[in-house]
Formats: structure tokens, C-alpha cells, sequence
């Protein structure tokens, strides 16, 4: 049993085709919980959509750090996934692979090919993780957990990639999808700049986690 976590926002109909996806290719239990806005324009149409697996957090906009936080708070499982509303699930399966593949300590990070850059933007955790060193910082406006975390494992040996394990990417950079204001949000407001110095001057921080985790091993 693993809760998949998806912000979203102005995309009810490409996040539908995620939860399509997700649902037709998963093998075992899934609970889907999406972080909407509630000032989102799109409020409605994810409101309408009937999937019994769907819960829906309909809250402030806000970074994706702290949505990120708040979703893992929500999440009902110990074994979670972070996706996003521009992915698709292609595997069979996709779900029990990837569990299969943490850690029995819960400490590490897997990822799979998303047939593209294979980075990790998407990837399953340990609720474990999480509660020995908060994850990752709240501040991060939209680049910044991932990065965060990934520097963690790999300085652990804990970064594991599955590369036969398919869950595609959907961006306007690789042209698979269209140039949309939550592309363009970021972009325009700074955000990346503001995101890489961060992570940077969180090197100290990364340097505690990796301590505590490394001591939890």
C-alpha cells in the first residue's frame, strides 16, 4: 500500500489522465492525494472528478516544499511516491517495483526512467526518512526538494534508479506537452535562481541529515 502525492494546479484534465494512468498500470493498494489551490480557476473541474481513490487538499498556494510537507502529513501510508500532474505511468506494476526496491530501513530514494533526462524529479520514500530529519527544508519554492534530497542519497549510496521501470515525463521542454502558466509561474518569478543559491547554502544542513541517517543504518 503506497500514497502517490501530486500537486497540481490549472490542469484538471492532464492530471485526470495521470490518475488514468497511475490506476490502469498499478498492481497493488494506491491512494492518490492532490494538492490543489484553493484560488485555483480550475477548482471545479478537479472537484467533479470521481476517482474513489482521489482525495483532494484544497488549500492556500503556496511553495512546493511546504505543498510537498503537507501532502506527506495527509498521506495515510508509510511508503509514498511523489509525482506530478505532467507524468504518465507506463509500467505494469510500477507501484510493487518500486516498493520492492526501497531499503527494508526505508532510507533511499527510487526512481525510474521517465524517458527523458532519467533525474530525480519523481521517486518513492519512506515515511521514515522524513521523521529522523524533516526531508527537506520548507522554503524551496519549486526546484529545490528534489535536488535536496537526491544530494542526501547519493552521498548515502541510497539513490537507486530503475531504469526498466517507465513513468514518463510530460514537459513542454522535450515537446511532449504545451507551454502553460504552471510552467511559466516559476520562470517568471525567479524561482530557480532563488532555489539553486538556497540549496547551496543548505549544504550544512544536508551534511546533518546525512549524519543522522547514516546513524540510523
Amino acid at each position: 500500500m503506497i500514497s502517490a502525492l501530486i500537486p497540481t494546479r490549472q490542469r484538471p484534465k492532464r492530471f485526470r489522465n495521470t490518475v488514468e494512468s497511475l490506476l490502469k498500470t498499478k498492481k497493488g493498494e494506491v491512494e492518490i492525494i492532490a494538492y490543489v489551490d484553493e484560488n485555483d480557476p480550475e477548482l471545479e473541474a478537479y472537484q467533479k472528478l470521481s476517482f474513489t481513490e482521489l482525495r483532494l487538499l484544497v488549500r492556500e498556494r503556496a511553495g512546493l516544499a511546504l505543498i510537498i510537507h503537507r501532502l506527506i502529513e495527509a498521506a495515510s501510508h508509510q511508503v509514498m511516491f511523489l509525482g506530478a500532474d505532467d507524468i504518465e505511468f507506463v509500467t505494469p506494476g510500477w507501484d510493487v517495483k518500486m516498493k520492492d526496491a526501497l531499503p527494508e530501513d526505508g532510507i533511499g530514494l527510487v526512481y525510474c526512467n521517465d524517458n527523458w533526462k532519467q533525474t530525480c524529479n519523481h521517486f518513492m520514500f519512506h515515511r521514515k526518512w522524513v521523521s529522523l530529519t524533516g526531508f527537506f527544508p520548507d522554503d524551496f519554492e519549486h526546484f529545490g526538494p528534489d535536488g535536496y534530497v537526491m544530494d542526501v542519497a547519493k552521498e548515502l549510496k541510497r539513490n537507486i534508479y530503475l531504469k526498466d521501470v517507465v513513468i514518463e515525463h510530460h514537459h513542454h521542454k522535450n515537446g511532449k506537452a504545451k507551454m502553460d502558466e504552471t510552467y511559466q509561474y516559476p520562470q517568471m518569478h525567479n524561482a530557480a535562481s532563488r532555489d539553486i543559491k538556497k540549496n547551496k547554502d543548505y549544504a550544512w544542513k544536508k551534511k546533518k541529515d546525512v549524519e543522522v541517517l547514516r546513524e540510523y543504518i
